[in-house]
């Protein structure tokens, strides 16, 4: 009925059948290549979670960034970054900016503990006055006599 010839590629078909969505879903948990997680919690100076603190990943040079807000325990997960240097932010009213650079190598997480510190207060002064010609234009000796 069938031939070995027959046989042998309806059996190949057939494995190859079966074997594509394995393969694809190889080829999809690849597709990220080296793309880094980081996460970690934002809390405050004395260790109390800080919830919806805003956490930025920044690359000034590629122009990439990406933002998300901490969960009520002040956790953050910031996925697909690609490898590269980053300056990252977390911060909250009240509080002061947390910051620090970090480096994706890999699609190992790295782990950061972002701890604010409260704002302080901060006094801006502004000195603007105009003054009078300092130089003088007469070139001999004198005195000068005010009022």
């Amino acid at each position: 009925m069938y031939s070995t010839k027959n046989l042998i590629v309806r059996t190949a078909f057939s494995v190859l059948f079966l074997a594509l969505p394995a393969l694809e879903s190889h080829v999809l948990a690849q597709s990220l290549g080296n793309a880094g997680t980081i996460e970690g919690t934002v809390t405050d100076p004395s260790g109390a979670a800080v919830g919806n603190a805003v956490i930025t990943v920044r690359n000034p040079v590629s122009g990439y960034r990406q933002s998300l807000n901490s969960d009520a325990a002040g956790a953050f997960r910031v996925l697909n970054i690609p490898p590269a240097s980053y300056h990252m932010e977390a911060t909250a009213p009240g509080f002061a900016v947390y910051s620090q650079d970090i480096t994706i190598r890999s699609s190992i997480p790295i782990q950061v503990k972002a701890v604010l510190a409260l704002a302080g207060t901060s006094t801006e002064v502004t000195v603007e006055a105009v003054g009078q010609h300092l130089v003088e234009t007469d070139p001999t000796a004198h005195v000068d006599v005010d009022r």
